[in-house]
């Protein structure tokens, strides 16, 4: 997928879920990105200033925060496409558990003694 080019005037914001070691790129203008990280029991929120053509790579995935110091592009990832769920797991899932369910059944009145219908008492 090709990457999305996203037009910031200054002083706008634009919240983005990266995943790490993905790459975002300044086209043009100035931008200030906040990036959170779990370093051990802390959580840091290093900032840092980009440029145009500067590039940065993602250390974590999660939530960063990006804002336009002036008129800006930025140049993003695409997200994955979304993808309708398969509809047959379910239906495998519910055949292996009935299945399942038969052979215990099975077990348990073979090892009992009682033919199925019958009353224990």
């Amino acid at each position: 997928m090709s990457p999305i080019d996203y037009f910031l005037s200054r002083g706008q914001v634009l919240q983005w879920h990266g995943q790490a070691g993905q790459c975002l790129q300044v086209c043009s203008g100035l931008i200030l990105l906040e990036e959170l990280l779990w370093v051990e029991e802390q959580l840091l929120q290093p900032r840092q200033r980009l440029g145009p053509g500067s590039c940065y790579v993602l250390h974590s995935s999660g939530w960063v925060t990006l804002t336009a110091l002036g008129d800006a592009q930025l140049r993003l990832p695409a997200g994955l496409p979304a993808t309708a769920p398969d509809e047959g797991w379910a239906t495998g899932l519910v055949q292996r558990l009935r299945r399942a369910v038969e052979k215990l059944g099975r077990l348990r009145l073979g090892h009992s003694g009682m033919k199925r219908g019958a009353s224990p008492v």
